[in-house]
């Protein structure tokens, strides 16, 4: 082998003599084109001394594209298995599982590289796809005369990886984006606390801190998610009764039923013909004998099934079709929704099962509790079961979100407590950071998920309740759920629905002004007495209407139950918390505007001065950032929890007259419903601004949606044989492995945004050599010490989003992260970058590392400069180019470290030529 291996090293050596020379594309989030990345570069290259006076022509001739197969290493080079999780919900796994274990715990902590073991457990049970040999990718040739007219072979390829995040930039797909974000962003958060717990292995507040963390993020995403996606099963399950009209076409049910069963014999026949295996070819006879027979008996059953409806029975076509409902619609849910969903959230699956086990049996308990409690017609007896459901799924999700809110309130205690337990002000720093992570990933997905949730059902009730009435059974038979007496107040009652939404706004707001003015507190209590007796006078007067056989009557009492149901799914106190995440999503806009607005321009005439205000702005609002991360936080849980305790101590003093319980429903149903469903004038405005604007909001939301969602794909470690990033790996491992094996003299990985992250960890992971098989492939047995690779990054998120969101996780950036509460490191001059400065390229295994920036860049900024923002060092009024092309770049002293940044910007832009300075770097590599 070591004969075999230098044998290796002098053929590369003579092939290096060539002078040849791999540029590597490696582009960054959002939707990205095969080929795109490479072309791009090729374009800056081709476009050098294009701003000179008079313009040049480029060194570099024309490229030629070329398609390529490259060989992918298949999962023998990952073999590092981890151990498998102790439960279905555990998603760590290897080092991370074996470590949360209480005996572990007790141990205490122990020192370990968090990224390293990260990534075995995102990469080390990895089995690729047997059918994926090799992927197709670019080469781009051409070469670059140098000075002493001597040619260099510039070969470019791509290391696309768009493909394996399965997304686009489609409507539909955005907002599915958006839910798989939202479901699966704190275990993000869990991440981020478990790994500052790590630091603190045997310590019991960090326990308890990470337990309740842990358990909340399993209530959220398996417990709440899971019966809101059963919730509309069982809502539309007396949707198969309006196939019942009371006069005209009575058989229309019993035709249905009919195909129902015509349709799941043929299911059954088309079973047993391709499970058969006929002997010597000759199956025909069977199939054919099988056919008619199923046909004739479905025939038969049809015509005996429509004569015996005729005769007033229903019981057997409604119990075929309710069959059809449930087995369809829950096999919709677990094959399309529940068995996709465990790929990122462990347990998913099991859990999915055991809810809906939970919903089946409890209806079919609704169902026997209504015909023994109310019997009668059969059809009143379904229509009886699915309201008495849905009130206990109602039910639950109100227990889980006590549950939810407890545990985060618990939690939100434990971090104040760990806080002043750890001496240690890097340790304290990162736990800051890492706390804030976790408010934030578990916030967000909370207050959204319930808001767009209540918004759809309730927009859906509003505009279809004149259509379709799922719940029309006389008054005697829509009950209400039988419930111990310490849970009656948490299912709302007809007779129990507040006054203010039974006598009216108008009436109400009125007689609350005229009673409640100064001195006249006596007359507000008269009033309120008066107002509960003439609350159960309505509710009396409407009962017996409906009794009266007024079935116009009777639909708008059980609407206003349905009603009362989706109003009482609003959060405690929703004003408040609308107006939370609103002031919360106002500041983020006015924080994200400036960099907003660059997206859409091409900065080609910025002085330093307009730079360094971008950019200040910019790192103004990340320190602000805390501040939005509370409004979610106050929104999801501070607010309903102030509410609740207020309007406990409002109940106590005065019980009669306490209205702060319901104040918020009152509100939801007039003012939101009202505006955003009825208001002709506001939805047309809204839709003037979609048609004028829209489409540029659209774009920027899905940037920032698709940066979110890239990071946390990259970040995922389900499911464990084939997590995102060891798919990933497995190209760009391939990748290397077939430039290595051409003998290139250099490699300079030129990439962007996430590509930047992916190229870092990758290059960091292969020189720490913990899979020894996997460095070996992609160097192709070469040493490492002989392949010289350079890394240039352009708006590269370590420092500015992964080191201050995942701190102990991106340690190796810097031990303190921006924006912490603590000290920062100490300062050095602005242009500077002191020797020994982390992150250090040695860790990479590289020759230079060199990062370019825009003073906007949102995504990502310096990774060792502080706070410089301006393109050069000539003043406020220089830094405009073709003026000046090349931004003022700094090193370390030695050249390993290199920054700078390229002017005013966001966080696009670096791939065309209103970035001259990039072709001119990636230049300076090859040549």
């Amino acid at each position: 082998m070591h004969a075999k291996g230098e044998q290796r090293v002098e053929e590369s050596r003579e092939r290096q003599q060539t002078g040849r020379c791999a540029v590597i594309a490696v582009h960054g989030v959002g939707k990205h084109e095969p080929g795109s990345s490479a072309q791009a570069i090729a374009g800056l290259l081709l476009g050098l001394n294009a701003y000179d006076a008079p313009p040049k022509s480029s060194p570099y001739s024309g490229f030629d594209t070329t398609k390529i197969d490259v060989p992918l290493p298949g999962p023998k080079v990952f073999f590092a298995p981890q151990s498998p999780p102790v439960s279905w919900f555990e998603e760590r796994r290897g080092f991370f599982a074996d470590k949360f274990r209480l005996r572990s715990w007790k141990k205490g902590s122990a020192k370990a590289d968090l990224n390293d073991e990260f990534t075995l457990t995102q990469i080390g049970d990895y089995k690729g796809d047997a059918l994926c040999g090799r992927y197709e990718s670019v080469r781009l040739q051409g070469s670059r005369t140098r000075g002493n007219g001597q040619k260099v072979d510039v070969d470019i390829y791509e290391m696309y990886w768009a493909d394996l995040a399965k997304r686009n930039n489609s409507f539909v797909r955005f907002f599915m984006s958006l839910y798989q974000l939202l479901i699966h962003l704190s275990s993000l958060g869990r991440t981020a606390i478990d790994q500052a717990a790590l630091q603190h292995a045997g310590s019991l507040p960090w326990l308890l801190l990470q337990r309740s963390y842990s358990y909340a993020t399993r209530v959220l995403t398996l417990g709440m998610f899971n019966f809101l996606i059963l919730l509309p099963v069982v809502a539309f399950a007396p949707i198969i009764l309006a196939l019942y009209p009371p006069t005209s076409h009575p058989q229309t049910a019993s035709a249905v039923a009919a195909i129902v069963l015509a349709v799941a014999a043929a299911g059954a026949v088309a079973a047993v013909l391709w499970n058969f295996r006929p002997r010597n070819g000759r199956g025909s006879a069977p199939f054919f004998l099988l056919f008619a027979t199923i046909s004739l008996g479905t025939g038969v059953g049809a015509f005996l099934l429509h004569q015996h409806l005729r005769k007033d029975s229903e019981f057997l076509s409604l119990t075929v079709l309710a069959l059809a409902w449930w087995v369809i619609a829950l096999a919709i849910v677990y094959f399309f929704i529940f068995k996709n969903y465990d790929e990122v959230r462990a347990g998913a699956k099991e859990f999915g099962l055991v809810c809906i086990a939970a919903v089946v049996l409890g209806f079919v308990a609704c169902l026997w509790f209504a015909a023994v409690k109310y019997p009668g017609n059969i059809m009143e007896i379904y229509s009886a079961a699915g309201f008495l459901m849905v009130q206990y799924i109602f039910l639950v999700l109100r227990a889980l979100w006590t549950v939810l809110f407890l545990l985060t309130l618990f939690s939100w205690t434990m971090e104040f407590i760990c806080i002043r337990i750890t001496p240690h002000s890097e340790e304290r720093a990162r736990a800051r950071a890492a706390f804030r992570t976790g408010r934030f990933a578990l916030a967000m997905p909370t207050v959204l998920l319930l808001l767009l949730t209540m918004f759809f059902w309730s927009g859906a009730f509003w505009y279809t309740r004149d259509q379709i009435a799922l719940y029309q059974n006389k008054p005697e038979v829509l009950p209400q759920a039988p419930l111990p007496e310490f849970l009656k107040a948490s299912v709302i009652r007809i007779e129990e629905i507040p006054a203010l939404l039974l006598l009216g706004k108008e009436k109400a707001e009125k007689e609350w002004e005229k009673k409640h003015k100064t001195g006249e507190k006596e007359d507000a209590k008269a009033w309120e007495k008066e107002v509960e007796k003439d609350r159960k006078e309505e509710v009396d007067k409407a009962w017996n209407q409906c009794y009266q056989d007024t079935p116009k009557n009777c639909q708008e009492l059980n609407r206003r139950q349905v009603s009362a149901l989706l109003v009482q799914s609003a959060p405690m106190g929703l004003p408040l918390v609308l107006a939370s995440l609103g002031i919360g999503f106002l500041l983020l806009l006015i924080l994200a505007a400036p960099s907003a607005v660059q997206e859409a321009t091409h900065p080609l005439a910025a002085t330093n001065a307009v730079s360094r205000r971008l950019g200040g702005w910019l790192s103004g609002a990340l320190s602000a950032f805390p501040a939005v991360v509370y409004c979610f936080w106050l929104a999801a849980f501070g607010l309903p929890a102030g509410y609740v305790a207020v309007a406990t101590i409002h109940y106590w003093l005065n019980p009669t007259g306490s209205y702060m319980f319901h104040l918020y429903t009152w509100l939801f149903q007039e003012s939101i419903v009202n505006l955003t469903l009825k208001s002709g004038p506001v939805i047309a405005a809204i839709v003037v601004f979609m048609a004028t604007a829209g489409k540029a909001i659209f774009r920027s939301a899905s940037t920032i949606l698709d940066t979110v969602l890239d990071v946390d794909n990259y970040l995922r470690s389900s499911p464990a044989d084939n997590t995102p990033r060891a798919r990933i790996v497995e190209r760009y491992a391939g990748l290397l492995h077939f430039l290595n094996e051409q003998g290139y003299e250099k490699i300079i990985i030129v990439a962007h945004s996430l590509g930047s992250l992916i190229s870092a960890d990758l290059l960091r992971f292969l020189h720490r050599n913990r899979i020894p098989s996997l460095t070996s492939y992609a160097f192709a047995g070469l040493p490492p010490e002989k392949i010289s690779i350079s890394l240039f990054t352009m708006g590269n998120p370590l420092r500015q989003l992964l080191n201050r969101f995942f701190p102990d996780l991106y340690e190796y950036i810097r031990p303190v992260p921006d924006d912490s509460g603590e000290a920062p490191q100490p300062q050095v001059p602005p242009g500077t970058i002191p020797k020994g400065a982390m992150p250090d390229p040695k860790d990479l295994g590289i020759q230079v590392w060199i990062n370019f920036y825009r003073s906007g860049d949102y995504v990502g900024r310096s990774l060792w400069l502080d706070h410089w923002m301006e393109r050069t060092q000539n003043g406020d009024q220089a830094g405009e180019f073709p003026g000046e092309p090349v931004a003022d770049y700094f090193t370390d002293g030695a050249g390993q470290r290199v920054e700078a940044c390229i002017g005013l910007g966001a966080h696009t832009h670096y791939w065309d030529r209103s970035a001259p300075d990039i072709g001119i770097i990636i230049d300076s590599l090859i040549k």
